[in-house]
């Protein structure tokens, strides 16, 4: 279905994901090509547990069913400062179907992500 209509949707759950960043770009949030879902975000935090460095962080959207097809930049090396917590969105993102988000940070085992979402199907 690729987008389904979210003004027919009957259930609406809420989710919570959190990992900590990899230092090459890897999908922490995947909506399937097939579930017949809309996944809205409304909370995404990069939060940095180094006592002196600041960190960097990038988030990018990953779309492999609705058009065009690609990976796109949300946040690019952004510095998280030492023992900080920052948001990655002012707004909610909706992930289609195939969609996904990716992340990673500029140091290893430094930045925490929480993502907070709406499970709408």
């Amino acid at each position: 279905m690729a987008n389904p209509n979210i003004k027919n949707m009957t259930t609406v759950n809420g989710q919570t994901v959190a990992i900590v960043a990899p230092t090459t770009p890897s999908g922490f949030l995947t909506n399937s090509s097939s579930s017949n879902k809309v996944y809205k975000i409304n909370l995404l935090n990069a939060s940095n547990i180094d006592t002196v460095n600041a960190i960097s962080v990038s988030l990018n959207l990953v779309r492999s069913v609705v058009a065009p097809t690609g990976t796109y930049s949300i946040i690019t090396s952004v510095d998280v400062p030492a023992k900080a917590t920052i948001s990655l969105l002012d707004r909610p993102l909706y992930l289609n179907e195939g969609d996904s988000v990716s992340v990673n940070a500029g140091g290893s085992n430094k930045i925490h992500i929480v993502a907070s979402y709406e499970d709408i199907s």
